[in-house]
């Protein structure tokens, strides 16, 4: 139906150009292409007060969720930050003999762990926001290896067998920062998404990692 330039009975909706639209007909105007007020209704993807709702995420794959629990050891039900932080460490302990292998490994350690929190942490934040949930555990990965960072110049100075302290002091000091998230590592955790999820870890782990350098420095 066409719009009329003047209001004829019976009409109600406002077109975009300024024009009324029929109320009487169920069909787009062809004019101005509005639906008449009659047909409107409220938009699935709106909210009560008109603001547009949140766009659901999607689900994350098997694969996804499969990294994100670093291979499954985020699934183990007690404690799974210090499986996943001690996995980290069982897997780096056999290339920690020579100077290009041992930075290599924890250098892909890092990024393994940060990429999959990065990518995918953040469609597996909780509902509520309060973090992510405890299977998630590619960020203890991250900041594990990062911990273990300060003990490799003591362990290939040294050798394993001397300085393997140093590694059990990198693991220990990096579950006590985790958990109890002194100062700056706390606030690290209000960013947005998948690098909320990540950088409180980083920031552990850097913090146990300069201390166990620190340390090491002076052993």
């Amino acid at each position: 139906m066409r719009c009329p330039a003047a209001r004829p009975p019976g009409t109600s909706a406002t077109c975009w150009h300024g024009r009324r639209c029929c109320s009487r007909c169920s069909r787009w105007c062809r004019t101005c292409a509005v639906l008449p007020a009659r047909s409107r209704r409220a938009s699935p993807e709106r909210t009560a007060v008109g603001a547009p709702a949140a766009v659901p995420t999607r689900p994350l794959t098997g694969a996804q969720r499969f990294a994100l629990a670093a291979c499954g050891l985020g699934w183990i039900p007690k404690a799974p930050g210090t499986w996943g932080s001690l996995g980290t460490v069982v897997v780096a302990l056999p290339f920690l003999g020579s100077p290009l292998v041992a930075w290599t490994c924890v250098g892909l350690l890092v990024l393994a762990g940060s990429l999959a929190c990065l990518l995918w942490g953040g469609r597996a934040v909780r509902p509520d926001g309060r973090g992510d949930p405890g299977w998630v555990v590619a960020d203890e990965v991250a900041g594990q290896a990062l911990a273990l960072a300060g003990a490799v110049p003591a362990v290939l100075g040294h050798g394993l067998t001397s300085a393997w302290w140093l590694v059990a002091a990198a693991f220990v000091l990096f579950r006590v920062f985790d958990i109890t998230k002194p100062g700056p590592v706390r606030r690290l955790e209000q960013l947005p998404g998948g690098l909320g999820v990540l950088a409180d870890d980083l920031g552990a782990g850097l913090a146990a990692g300069a201390l166990v350098a620190l340390v090491g420095h002076f052993a």
